[in-house]
């Protein structure tokens, strides 16, 4: 697969692989090319790294990444998949899905669980409700030890499809005030940034 269990048979690392397809995925594809300027621009600004991902089946996919030359590196880069259920990119991208598509992909998470991990969910059920509140969920330590996530939904193209867009960078994550006022407002300022240079495209290309 795209990922690999890490050295401590719990955690997971990015597999040979994801980047592979990831950066074939880029050539092939104008997205890259529109939504950088903007993600660049945060990464910059608030010395984070700054995500895109589409779904691939229960796990993420990152088709755009971009992060400050100032921050320490989290291994992550174009190509990058994860579970959706494991980080505020994935539940970002859940729920941002179609009620029928949404409730398909939850089920199957929940099947891969398994029977001994009945409240594998609750995390992104946690999640949806913050969405529905406040626009945003966040994720800290669940895939990549020692980092945070912060991520808004976006849709994308016409017709719109829904992916999701995320920052973040090692831990410890800024306080609460700062991501609340600053962080999440700059995000979504990205996040309609991109819309705007999509406008018009055919989301059969994303």
């Amino acid at each position: 697969g795209y990922l690999d269990r890490a050295s401590d048979g719990v955690r997971f690392q990015i597999g040979m692989r994801g980047p592979l397809l990831g950066h074939t995925y880029r050539a092939n594809n104008p997205v890259s090319a529109l939504c950088r300027p903007a993600m660049q621009a945060f990464a910059d600004k608030h010395d984070l790294s700054v995500a895109l991902a589409i779904g691939d089946g229960t796990d993420t996919l990152y088709i755009e990444y971009c992060k400050s030359p100032r921050i320490a590196t989290l291994r992550l880069e174009i190509g990058s998949r994860m579970p959706m259920e494991l980080t505020s990119i994935g539940r970002a991208y859940l729920w941002a899905q179609q009620p029928r598509e949404r409730a398909a992909l939850l089920a199957e998470i929940t099947q891969k669980a398994g029977k001994g991990n009945p409240h594998a969910l609750a995390p992104t059920y946690r999640a949806f409700e913050h969405l529905e509140r406040f626009g945003y969920c966040m994720a800290s330590g669940e895939v990549q030890r020692d980092s945070y996530g912060i991520s808004v939904p976006v849709y994308l193209g016409e017709p719109a499809v829904s992916l999701a867009l995320n920052c973040g960078a090692i831990l410890p994550a800024p306080p609460d005030a700062h991501i609340r006022n600053v962080l999440v407002p700059d995000l979504m300022k990205a996040a309609d940034a991109i819309k705007q240079a999509m406008k018009g495209l055919d989301s059969n290309l994303i």
